[in-house]
């Protein structure tokens, strides 16, 4: 359900008053929410993808290197990685490239630099079955939870079912930044709106044309916002119910007041240069800023700036794109793309805690987030210097009615395989089950207080031990 967006689609908005018009090309379809959530407690939800395939032994699912070598089944090779923040974590940890913080319950690779600061916040899930080495597959079940037909998606993307439930009190309830997104039984407010960077966002924001004289506004008001009768005679199939429905928010939309947030440019804005700040982007040249907006940190900016400022309800973004590390492009490049978009990361929920909603309390209290991979990297080296597909991958959660500090689930030592996990526990079990996505998905759903009865005909397991009690 990919809507492409350029500038022309949307003059043809301008040119009726920008309601059906836009709300056509843009898919969006602002009907009146059904649900009974109070928007100014309801949670929120961030979906990280990293696309490609991530080498879990980097970041979430490591093994110590001096154990781990070329001889066996599991060939950590982190001194064969060619990043230098990477070799100053290997000779820090006396060569193991293990990353432990005081106090924490979770073990980190050496590819996730400051994140593994939040350790309090974070849960880690491991041996989670993807049941697939084809990136078309794996990426789509990660985000509906269910194994696709074929290659097709099988039901709605996880945050069209979380706004599904949460409504359209936002512009854009549903963003999707760089990625694809799924509706099937879901309101069709919920659908997604995807763009691929800040100015794509800019396409739908910025006021089209000039503001007209008030006198001449006033009339094309009233008009607009009058009730018809052959308006309600055409409405056979409900095109016109949900055009009138959604003019208000229609108009929000095309007003151009919303731009601002998203103008990420060389020439920064005050509101704007606070956030470059924040994210470390203040000193980058103009060719560093210009590869940062367009990586994982440019992707979070979008998610703080749609969610703080009162745009979207759900963020989808990608972190990290073109992972595929087949070869020896993995010993020079996968951690410093993985570092960078877990750092990224790291930012985004220091700034969501720093942040204050309209009752004064963090941003960060209300936020459910999920970071996750097509599937994971193979456990030993191939011929080439690089790690193919392999089965058994993790993902990570955090926030809002999530336990943190703490793992579920687990690899063997033998293949690197998936074990059965006993989901009161978190540990691995022979007597438990192995986990998957919709166990994931139902989880997160359940910490942010939503239902997930749309995943029924996969019997999904909540993993009870990454649920704050």
């Amino acid at each position: 359900m990919k809507t492409p967006l350029t500038r022309r689609s949307l003059l043809g908005g301008a040119a009726l008053g920008g309601a059906a018009w836009l709300l056509r090309d843009l898919r969006r379809a602002f009907a009146a929410s059904t649900a009974a959530v109070d928007p100014s407690t309801a949670p929120y939800l961030i979906f990280c993808a990293f696309e490609g395939g991530w080498d879990q032994l980097l970041c979430l699912d490591p093994r110590d290197a001096t154990k781990y070598g070329a001889s066996g089944p599991i060939h950590a090779a982190y001194e064969r990685i060619e990043d230098a923040t990477t070799k100053a974590v290997l000779a820090q940890s006396n060569g193991t490239g293990l990353v432990t913080p005081a106090g924490s319950n979770i073990t980190f690779g050496p590819a996730v630099g400051r994140l593994s600061g939040a350790f309090a916040d974070l849960c880690v899930v491991r041996g989670l079955s993807m049941d697939t080495l084809t990136h078309e597959v794996g990426r789509r079940y990660m985000l509906t939870g269910k194994l696709p037909r074929g290659v097709s998606a099988s039901g709605s993307a996880l945050s069209t079912a979380a706004v599904g439930q949460l409504g359209d009190a936002e512009p854009i309830p549903n963003l999707v930044v760089g990625l694809e997104t799924y509706n099937e039984g879901q309101p069709n407010f919920a659908s997604g709106l995807t763009v691929t960077r800040s100015q794509d966002i800019l396409v739908v924001l910025k006021r089209l044309g000039i503001a007209l004289p008030p006198s001449v506004q006033a009339e094309l008001d009233a008009y607009a916002w009058s009730e018809k009768c052959g308006e309600r005679l055409l409405d056979g199939e409900g095109a016109v119910t949900t055009w009138l429905d959604s003019r208000e928010k229609a108009v929000v939309l095309a007003s151009g007041d919303l731009a601002a947030h998203f103008d990420f440019s060389t020439k920064p804005s005050a509101q704007i240069q606070a956030l470059y700040d924040h994210f470390g982007l203040s000193k980058l040249s103009n060719a560093q800023l210009t590869a940062a907006l367009s990586g994982g940190p440019g992707q979070a900016m979008i998610a703080a700036q749609a969610i703080t400022r009162g745009v979207s309800r759900a963020v989808s973004i990608r972190l990290a794109n073109n992972i595929d590390h087949h070869d020896d492009d993995w010993a020079s490049t996968h951690a410093t793309a993985l570092r960078s978009g877990f750092e990224a990361l790291a930012d985004l929920i220091a700034y969501l805690k720093a942040t204050p909603d309209a009752k004064g309390k963090p941003f960060w209290d209300r936020c459910v987030v999920v970071a996750c991979s097509d599937f994971a990297r193979a456990p030993t080296l191939n011929a080439r210097g690089g790690r193919d597909h392999h089965l058994a991958s993790s993902c990570l959660l955090a926030g809002k009615g999530v336990r943190g500090n703490v793992v579920v689930g687990g690899t063997d030592d033998a293949a690197f395989s998936a074990r059965p996990c006993d989901v009161a526990t978190g540990l691995p079990s022979v007597s438990g089950v192995k986990l998957r996505p919709a166990d994931v998905h139902a989880t997160l759903l359940k910490a942010a207080g939503l239902g997930y009865a749309h995943l029924e005909n996969q019997s999904p397991q909540l993993i009870s031990a990454a649920l704050r009690t």
